[in-house]
Protein backbone atom coordinates (compact mmCIF):
# COMPACT_ATOMS: atom_id res chain seq x y z
CA UNK A 1 0.00 0.00 0.00
CA UNK A 2 2.83 2.30 0.37
CA UNK A 3 3.53 2.72 -3.32
CA UNK A 4 -0.57 1.58 -4.69
CA UNK A 5 -3.66 2.52 -2.61
CA UNK A 6 -5.29 -0.66 -3.16
CA UNK A 7 -2.05 -2.76 -2.18
CA UNK A 8 -2.28 -5.16 -5.55
CA UNK A 9 -0.03 -6.36 -7.95
CA UNK A 10 1.65 -5.61 -10.18
CA UNK A 11 3.12 -2.48 -9.38
CA UNK A 12 6.38 -0.83 -10.80
CA UNK A 13 8.55 1.27 -9.63
CA UNK A 14 10.63 3.84 -12.19
CA UNK A 15 12.81 5.89 -11.42
CA UNK A 16 10.29 7.21 -8.68
CA UNK A 17 7.31 6.77 -10.94
CA UNK A 18 4.93 4.21 -9.77
CA UNK A 19 2.76 2.08 -12.75
CA UNK A 20 0.12 0.04 -11.49
CA UNK A 21 -2.08 -2.47 -13.52
CA UNK A 22 -0.91 -4.86 -16.40
CA UNK A 23 -1.70 -3.47 -19.59
CA UNK A 24 -0.82 -0.17 -18.47
CA UNK A 25 2.83 -1.38 -17.00
CA UNK A 26 2.68 -2.90 -20.69
CA UNK A 27 2.63 -0.01 -22.21
CA UNK A 28 5.36 2.09 -20.14
CA UNK A 29 8.25 -0.61 -20.35
CA UNK A 30 7.46 -1.73 -24.47
CA UNK A 31 4.86 0.76 -26.13
CA UNK A 32 5.80 -0.71 -29.11
CA UNK A 33 3.79 -3.81 -28.15
CA UNK A 34 0.20 -1.57 -27.87
CA UNK A 35 0.65 0.61 -31.49
CA UNK A 36 -2.64 0.46 -32.20
CA UNK A 37 -6.59 1.01 -30.31
CA UNK A 38 -7.40 -2.54 -31.55
CA UNK A 39 -4.76 -3.66 -29.39
CA UNK A 40 -5.90 -2.00 -26.67
CA UNK A 41 -9.80 -2.58 -27.30
CA UNK A 42 -8.67 -7.10 -27.09
CA UNK A 43 -6.83 -5.85 -23.50
CA UNK A 44 -10.11 -4.65 -22.47
CA UNK A 45 -12.09 -7.03 -23.70
CA UNK A 46 -10.40 -9.94 -22.23
CA UNK A 47 -10.58 -8.06 -18.75
CA UNK A 48 -14.10 -7.24 -19.03
CA UNK A 49 -16.17 -9.70 -20.56
CA UNK A 50 -13.49 -13.24 -20.11
CA UNK A 51 -11.57 -12.08 -17.00
CA UNK A 52 -14.57 -10.80 -15.00
CA UNK A 53 -16.73 -13.32 -15.13
CA UNK A 54 -14.26 -16.04 -14.81
CA UNK A 55 -13.00 -14.32 -11.89
CA UNK A 56 -16.94 -14.44 -10.63
CA UNK A 57 -17.08 -18.08 -11.44
CA UNK A 58 -13.60 -18.82 -9.27
CA UNK A 59 -14.74 -16.65 -6.35
CA UNK A 60 -18.50 -18.19 -5.84
CA UNK A 61 -16.58 -21.53 -5.42
CA UNK A 62 -13.95 -20.63 -2.54
CA UNK A 63 -17.28 -19.16 -0.97
CA UNK A 64 -19.12 -20.76 1.71
CA UNK A 65 -22.44 -22.48 0.48
CA UNK A 66 -24.58 -20.59 1.84
CA UNK A 67 -23.13 -17.49 0.74
CA UNK A 68 -23.08 -18.15 -3.24
CA UNK A 69 -24.53 -16.73 -6.11
CA UNK A 70 -26.08 -18.67 -8.24
CA UNK A 71 -27.67 -16.00 -10.40
CA UNK A 72 -24.23 -14.31 -10.71
CA UNK A 73 -23.01 -17.61 -11.61
CA UNK A 74 -25.23 -18.12 -13.64
CA UNK A 75 -24.97 -14.71 -15.42
CA UNK A 76 -21.06 -15.07 -15.73
CA UNK A 77 -20.93 -18.30 -17.61
CA UNK A 78 -23.42 -16.82 -19.68
CA UNK A 79 -21.34 -13.78 -20.86
CA UNK A 80 -18.05 -16.21 -20.90
CA UNK A 81 -19.91 -18.16 -23.97
CA UNK A 82 -21.06 -15.28 -25.88
CA UNK A 83 -17.37 -13.95 -24.75
CA UNK A 84 -15.33 -17.13 -26.55
CA UNK A 85 -17.74 -17.70 -29.03
CA UNK A 86 -16.77 -13.65 -30.56
CA UNK A 87 -12.78 -14.71 -29.74
CA UNK A 88 -13.19 -18.00 -31.43
CA UNK A 89 -14.70 -16.30 -35.08
CA UNK A 90 -12.31 -13.53 -34.42
CA UNK A 91 -8.75 -15.03 -33.73
CA UNK A 92 -9.32 -18.84 -35.53
CA UNK A 93 -7.65 -17.72 -38.95
CA UNK A 94 -5.09 -15.55 -37.08
CA UNK A 95 -1.48 -15.57 -36.54
CA UNK A 96 -1.44 -12.31 -34.64
CA UNK A 97 -4.52 -11.23 -32.32
CA UNK A 98 -4.41 -7.90 -33.92
CA UNK A 99 -2.46 -7.36 -36.55
CA UNK A 100 0.73 -8.09 -38.44
CA UNK A 101 2.96 -8.22 -35.62
CA UNK A 102 3.11 -9.44 -31.77
CA UNK A 103 1.90 -6.80 -29.63
CA UNK A 104 0.05 -6.60 -26.01
CA UNK A 105 -3.23 -8.51 -27.53
CA UNK A 106 -1.05 -11.62 -28.25
CA UNK A 107 0.43 -11.77 -24.66
CA UNK A 108 -3.68 -11.98 -23.70
CA UNK A 109 -4.18 -14.88 -26.68
CA UNK A 110 -1.11 -16.80 -24.59
CA UNK A 111 -3.08 -16.49 -21.54
CA UNK A 112 -6.31 -17.33 -23.21
CA UNK A 113 -4.63 -20.47 -24.80
CA UNK A 114 -3.43 -21.71 -21.20
CA UNK A 115 -6.61 -21.55 -20.00
CA UNK A 116 -8.64 -22.82 -23.17
CA UNK A 117 -11.85 -23.75 -20.78
CA UNK A 118 -13.16 -25.71 -24.24
CA UNK A 119 -12.47 -22.69 -26.38
CA UNK A 120 -10.16 -24.72 -29.17
CA UNK A 121 -8.53 -21.78 -30.54
CA UNK A 122 -8.10 -19.25 -27.71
Amino acid sequence: KRFWAHGLMPVLRDDGTTVVESSIIIEHVAPQLVPTLEVRFLDRFFDLYVMTPMQKIVLDVLRPAGERDARGVADARARLDISYVWLEGRLSDKQWAAGEDFTMADLLQHLRSSMQLGAPHL
